[in-house]
């Protein structure tokens, strides 16, 4: 999880390395403002980065880049519809069948907005969550469908 703050500065960048044989899973959040203090993100530098690559190969790229005025982005229904909190999973590995099961059982029961795509040897999950800590509970329902059992506790805060 990344609380950003109004006017803070990210530049991250994230790299995979896997062989033929592995599997990875990737999930991050991304909070926008401290809500406990009552701050609403209005400006901030965020850039990120994934690449995972396979073997050599790229097999995953995303960037997200949130500059100056962002504001009126998390307002717009279009963009982010008031949106507290957003997250990433990316899943590469040999067992996307199942693990696109599991996640698609579970999504109706979420209170975010949530949408999967699963092609060409990755599976990705992108959350919505107009309540930060809804968005929590429902990645931490995600992520216990994977195990096939609940998250330990001190995940779930």
């Amino acid at each position: 999880e990344t609380i950003l703050f109004d006017g803070s500065r990210l530049a991250r960048h994230i790299n995979v390395e896997l062989d033929r044989t592995s599997e990875c899973l990737v999930l991050e959040s991304l909070v926008f403002g401290r809500h406990a203090m009552g701050e609403r993100l209005q400006t901030c530098h965020f850039t990120d980065s994934w690449r995972i690559h396979r073997d050599g190969r790229l097999v995953h790229a995303e960037a997200l880049s949130l500059t100056d005025d962002i504001g009126q982005l998390l307002a717009a229904t279009a963009a982010a519809g008031h949106a507290q909190m957003a997250a990433t999973l990316v899943y590469v590995g040999p067992r996307l069948d199942q693990i696109q099961a599991d996640i698609s059982a579970v999504l109706p029961s979420l209170a975010s907005r949530a949408a999967i795509s699963c092609w060409q040897g990755r599976f990705v999950l992108r959350l919505m969550a107009t309540e930060t800590m809804a968005g929590k509970a429902d990645l931490s329902r995600i992520l216990g469908s994977l195990r096939g059992q609940q998250v330990p506790r001190v995940w779930q805060s």
